[in-house]
């Protein structure tokens, strides 16, 4: 009688799927831009017109402040780009424990900066950059392993952002003899050019793709050109403009020619 050879049946049990909540950086990070926008702006007018209790960063309205700009906008930035990266290297988006750290970071700098006044300094600063700094290293961790080298820029990007960040609480809190509201104007610009480089792609490319199915013999939408190059290099040398005009004048132009630039860049996506 022959004995029969067995292959071995191996069994192995799936990999557990994170909660829905978790399954997309998009999900917790825009609740929490969302959150912080009414948060933020709510307690803020309640203190200045009821004298409600505020926290303040130097000033309830510098904490104010700093939230819309690195609490909300931060919190959009991280959502948006993570669901991003994971499309534009086609690997699975960041999710599960990973994505609660970075949810934990924000969470973390609120605190940080929300009672910055009554900690050390330095926790102050290290608690309230521990998010951006997180998403750098997990947005550039993404773009490396998924080889799309070419969008590192957009950490070129983010830590400016980081630093400017650090330099607002700073400067709040009389550290270091800087205006805040400049360092803050600054980061505006700089969360505007990141949304004018990464719309610069997206955009034009989602019109393409609906104008090639509805209307075919339409004219198309000018794709990223060197005019694109000109009109981001145009806002970056704007920012650092208004950086050291004080009297605002050639600012002032700096801003006005940039903005006539952007808008003949908008003309040729063909809204």
């Amino acid at each position: 009688m022959m004995n029969a050879k067995t292959t071995p049946i191996s069994i192995s049990e799936p990999a557990p799927a994170p909660h829905p909540f978790w399954s997309g950086a998009f999900r917790p990070m825009f609740l929490f831009a969302g959150l912080i926008a009414v948060v933020a702006v709510v307690w803020w007018v309640a203190g200045m017109a009821h004298g409600v209790p505020t926290p303040s960063l130097g000033t309830p309205s510098l904490w104010h402040g700093h939230e819309m700009i690195f609490g909300f906008g931060g919190a959009a930035i991280g959502g948006f780009l993570l669901t991003a990266i994971a499309n534009w290297t086609g690997r699975p988006g960041v999710a599960g424990g990973l994505l609660m750290v970075l949810a934990a970071c924000w969470l973390i700098a609120r605190l940080a900066v929300g009672f910055g006044e009554a900690l050390p300094p330095a926790l102050t600063i290290i608690g309230g950059l521990g998010y951006f700094i997180a998403l750098i290293v997990i947005a550039g961790r993404e773009l490396v392993l998924g080889r799309n080298y070419r969008n590192l820029k957009i950490l070129g990007i983010l830590g400016p952002i980081t630093a400017f960040d650090g330099m607002f609480i700073a400067s709040a809190l009389g550290l270091i003899a800087l205006d805040a509201m400049v360092i803050y104007q600054s980061a505006i610009l700089l969360i505007v050019l990141l949304i004018a480089l990464i719309g610069g792609r997206i955009i034009p490319a989602f019109t393409r793709n609906w104008l090639q199915r509805e209307r075919p013999d339409a004219t198309m939408p000018v794709m990223f050109t060197r005019f694109d190059g000109v009109c981001l290099a145009a806002l970056a040398i704007t920012i650092v403009i208004g950086m050291v005009d004080t009297d605002g004048v050639i600012f002032g132009a700096a801003l006005l020619i940039t903005a006539t630039l952007h808008g003949l860049r908008m003309v040729r996506w063909r809204g």
